[in-house]
Parts: structure tokens; sequence; C-alpha cells
């Protein structure tokens, strides 16, 4: 039985508007990251060296649990693979959250 979700729109309704600070101050609490995020360009520095599963996080925020975050891309990459859950890169936004979460696992 597939399931087949659409993660990118899963994504954009759990992030919202790109331009409000509040989204990006919401997604880095979301990740345990705990620095100043006074403005969106520290939210995007903050989130610069985090890996985390994109569908992880939506089901982590869903289920009010705490989002898995992995040490390396590598980490990410095996367990991206290992599980199927690959955001399709095609759909990532110049310069939006998901740039930012966005690592190369291929």
């Amino acid at each position: 039985m597939s399931n087949k979700r659409d993660i990118v729109q899963e994504f954009a309704d759990y992030f919202g508007n790109e331009s409000k600070l509040a989204n990006w101050q919401m997604l880095c609490n979301d990740l345990h990251i705990g620095r100043d995020l006074s403005s969106i360009r520290k939210c995007k520095a903050a989130l610069r060296g985090v890996y985390v599963n994109i569908y992880d996080l939506i089901d982590a925020k869903a289920s009010g649990t705490r989002v898995r975050r992995f040490s390396n891309r590598q980490q990410l990459a095996t367990y991206s693979i290992k599980n199927n859950k690959i955001y399709p890169k095609r759909k990532a936004k110049e310069g939006g959250p998901v740039k930012l979460l966005l690592r190369e696992i291929f």
C-alpha cells in the first residue's frame, strides 16, 4: 500500500510566508536551535549547520515530538535513502527555508 505524500505542500502549509520573521523563528524553535533569532538573516545562519529530514520535521510537529537531528550530512543521507524520505530537490525554492535545510545526499 502506497501512501504518497505531497511533502512540498505539507512543508509550505507548515512554514507559511517566507518573509515573516515569526515563521523563521518557529522553524528554528522546532529544531531546538537556541541562539539569537532576532532577524531572518540570523535564523538562516543558524539553520546552515542543521541536518534534519524534512519528512521527520513535519511528522514531529504534527505529533508534538522532538525532531531527530543528525550529526552530519552522511548520517542524514543514509537515513533518508534507507527510509525513502527524500524531498524533491527540484521543488526547493531559491532562498527559502527548504533550500537551507536540503543537503546533497547523492
